[in-house]
């Protein structure tokens, strides 16, 4: 456990429901300081991965709440910060520290560490293996009980995000630079050029397909039956909330990407549900506020809402639920 922070920097909501916005957890403002930086739920619970602040360092909180109004649980804890991948899958919940990628029960028990020594971008568990990319440009892969670490795919400049389904992986190449010129949203001088890229390997390695070449800071992947969903960043940046970010779509068969919505400032978090995708849109900089954007086969695209105070952090969805976390803890409403 985090020894210098308190037993739980997580309260039970104090505020009722409103505007069917309801609220699954409060965070306190006085320290340790805590942020919600991934969220995942699998219809019964919902999962969240939580950084912490404290006296003498960082550390992250792995927390279950039972749907629709449990208690919260904290069923794991690491002394250490991460970059926000988790997963939850099988009867485990998985994240990401700077050096490893850990596990425990979603029932709570023993942590586990599956992978050390990686400093993993973004992980996704399918069947009884995980998957991740790092900071040094590569894709691995690793049985969830933990063994050696296969590499798939490896020499791509920055990664963004990565999806699995029964044959490929699929990942973006956010630019083609290998260091941190455009880690961040917005990307930098070399995010603009367009250099980005989508890209699968299958599941047991071999030759990697470029589906997708002059991408705009391609990050956040997901898949369905048959179609590659992914968002192009664009260039907004801390200061500079450029709407130039966009949802993109292809068939898994081939064929020239199809833009489903563009203009969007810095959209980030894809999910989908059914037949809707969810994203959040906004970078909260320069004054511009942040939204949940929903877009349903059909329709046009539109903010989810309302959604209250707060800047939105990120979102999961489930097949009756939005979720989202902000500064002040983590809501809900029907979607």
């Amino acid at each position: 456990m985090l020894s210098d922070s308190p037993v739980s920097p997580i309260e039970r909501p104090t505020r009722a429901s409103l505007g069917g916005i309801r609220t699954i957890a409060t965070f306190p403002y006085a320290p340790p300081q805590t942020e919600a930086t991934n969220l995942m739920s699998d219809g019964s619970s919902l999962y969240a991965l939580v950084a912490t602040s404290f006296a003498g360092g960082y550390g992250q909180l792995v927390v279950r709440f039972p749907l629709p109004c449990g208690a919260p649980t904290i069923i794991a804890s690491s002394g250490s910060s991460g970059r926000g991948g988790f997963a939850v899958a099988g009867g485990y919940a998985y994240w990401t520290t700077e050096q490893s990628i850990l596990s425990v029960p979603t029932t709570g028990g023993a942590t586990n560490t599956v992978a050390s020594g990686v400093s993993a971008l973004d992980i996704a568990a399918h069947d009884d293996r995980l998957f991740w990319i790092d900071v040094g440009g590569s894709l691995s892969a690793v049985p969830v009980a933990g063994a050696t670490p296969q590499v798939l795919a490896s020499g791509f400049g920055n990664l963004g995000g990565l999806a699995v389904d029964d044959s490929n992986v699929y990942f973006t190449e956010r630019c083609s630079a290998p260091d941190a010129s455009c880690a961040y949203v917005g990307g930098g001088a070399a995010a603009a050029a367009g250099t980005g890229r989508l890209l699968s390997v299958p599941l047991a390695g071999g030759a990697v397909t470029t589906l997708a070449t002059e991408q705009l800071n391609p990050i956040s992947a997901i898949v369905d039956t048959g179609n590659i969903y992914w968002i192009n960043a664009g260039t907004s940046g801390k200061d500079t909330p450029d709407p130039n970010g966009s949802i993109l779509t292809m068939s898994k068969s081939g064929g020239p990407p199809s833009v489903l919505v563009s203009g969007e400032p810095a959209p980030r978090s894809l999910r989908l549900e059914g037949a809707a995708l969810y994203w959040i849109s906004g970078s909260g900089v320069a004054g511009q506020s942040t939204a949940i954007r929903k877009l349903t086969d059909g329709e046009a695209a539109s903010n989810f809402g309302p959604l209250g105070e707060g800047k939105v952090f990120v979102i999961t969805v489930d097949a009756s639920q939005v979720y989202w976390g902000t500064l002040d803890g983590i809501l809900a409403a029907p979607n």
